[in-house]
């Protein structure tokens, strides 16, 4: 399958500094100038979303399959829900990754040594994750088309016939441990972790890494014991984009995959409880010279309708260097060489949040420019050439990844894990250009809610509390160093 997007975005700024940024104190602004002499088409952009083939084999492996023949390559990827971090034991958090970064380190036929050195003279790449906050593990392979059936059963005895070696294990636990302390020293790490757990409370998304207690404790019987619970087809996606036929290669997955029995095991989520308030979340550094400011409300999941005006939202106040944030507490105020927002919705309740690193001193500063913007998307409509540049950023972005054969793969996958209509992605261009400034503003209102805003700083408590005050209650708590 061919095809072919041509997309021109331009933008053009112009940043004439009338003086430097100090302290806060009487700060000179500088001047940020919106040209908008590049020409851009106000058409609607018009996509016909390659549709990739999908077949259910008999254990319930779901198989999408996307051609595309323009490069010599084929990219997998198997995507196995109930096998990601927020299935982890609630006593053992890290064994989904653990798990996950163990396949391909030994199968029922070769020793981690023999496997990866198969795959590299094969010139293939093979990885692993299960992302904290993720429902999913991701495993994945890139090579050569012309050497696909060398290569492909590789990859799939790491997924289902990994063997978790004890002497692995043994290795692989000290390296977890080193790379949790250096996690545990950074303070967006701290920041992350309090924000979560604010969040989240009870719900498996508030844990956001493992525990040397846990790590320590995880035996290879737990392991294995997990993965052979958690690796079911039944609960699985694999997705495959690339230099292939579908016709010629379907037989060969349904017969590399027929020993891969279904099971019984489900892949269910708690809900989220509702947004609670709370104080502000102090996490003391002394002597930082440095302040990581976070501010979140819980928002939606991906299903939502409100999705699409909560992400123009997200892309006027905070997702990108001519956003209101960076234009502000960078450019105006030279605060802090980078701020910005995001918005996370999956298959649960996700959350709106913005970030920044600032220097100590203008913590104070830095926390009510911060708050302002988030008070004007709520109390102000957006103007109609900022909401337009918003979104015709979003279009763009969105044109462009259709090059790539695995997003359009990606997309394809996302639209059944949530249900969405055939023509989901044919028509989402057009679903945002109609989003108005009256959606932008509700939105803002319904999930910016300052009455459940949490926030959370990590730095000089000593230097930084009185500054923070005046936000709310102060309420210090330790790293999470466990």
């Amino acid at each position: 399958m061919r095809f072919q997007i041509w997309i021109v975005v331009a933008v053009t700024l112009a940043f004439a500094a009338t003086g430097s940024a100090d302290d806060g104190k009487g700060v000179s602004l500088s001047k940020v100038e919106r040209k908008n002499l590049a020409p851009v088409s106000h058409e609607p952009l018009t996509v016909h979303f390659p549709r990739a083939t999908e077949v259910v084999l008999e254990n319930g492996l779901t198989v999408l399959i996307l051609e595309d023949h323009r490069i010599p390559t084929v990219d997998v990827t198997m995507r196995i829900r109930g096998a990601g971090a927020l299935f982890d034991p609630k006593d053992r958090p890290g064994m989904a990754q653990i798990v996950a970064l163990l396949v391909g380190e030994g199968t029922t036929t070769q020793t981690s040594g023999e496997w990866a050195a198969a795959v590299e003279k094969l010139g293939a790449v093979m990885g692993s994750n299960a992302p904290y906050g993720s429902p999913e593990a991701f495993h994945t392979a890139t090579g050569l088309s012309d050497n696909v059936d060398a290569w492909f059963p590789f990859f799939r005895d790491a997924v289902i016939h990994s063997t978790m070696p004890e002497d692995e294990l043994k290795t692989f636990i000290p390296t977890q441990l080193a790379e949790l302390a250096q996690e545990m020293a950074q303070p967006e790490f701290m920041a992350r972790q309090q924000m979560m757990s604010a969040l989240y409370g009870k719900h498996p998304a508030a844990i956001t890494s493992s525990t040397v207690k846990s790590l320590k404790a995880i035996t290879r019987g737990a392991i294995v014991d997990w993965y052979k619970t958690h690796y079911v087809p039944q609960n699985s996606v694999l997705a495959i984009a690339g230099d292939v036929s579908a016709e010629t290669f379907l037989p060969k997955v349904r017969t590399w995959f027929a020993d891969w029995k279904a099971t019984d095991a489900k892949a269910e989520l708690p809900t989220v409880a509702p947004a609670v308030a709370g104080p502000v979340l102090l996490v003391n550094r002394p002597g930082s010279v440095q302040t990581t400011l976070m501010i979140a409300n819980l928002a939606v999941d991906r299903r939502s309708p409100d999705f699409i005006p909560l992400n123009v939202m997200n892309r006027v106040i905070g997702a990108g260097p001519q956003s209101r944030l960076f234009l502000n507490l960078r450019e105006v105020h030279g605060y802090t060489y980078g701020v910005y927002s995001y918005l996370s919705a999956g298959t649960y309740t996700g959350f709106w949040q913005a970030q920044t690193d600032v220097r100590t001193p203008v913590t104070g500063g830095a926390m009510t420019e911060l708050m302002k913007e988030y008070q004007r998307i709520r109390e102000e409509p957006v103007p109609t050439a900022e909401l337009e540049e918003a979104k015709g950023s979003i279009v763009a972005g969105f044109a462009l990844s259709l090059e790539q054969p695995t997003e359009i793969l990606a997309r394809a996958v996302d639209a059944r894990t949530y249900g969405f209509a055939a023509d989901y992605w044919d028509t989402y261009p057009a679903t945002i250009a109609r989003v108005g400034a009256t959606d932008v503003q509700a939105a803002a209102r319904k999930y910016l809610d300052p009455k459940t805003l949490r926030v959370v700083a990590v730095g000089d408590a000593a230097a930084i509390k009185a500054d923070l005050s005046t936000f709310g209650k102060i309420k210090a708590v330790p790293a999470k160093a466990r």
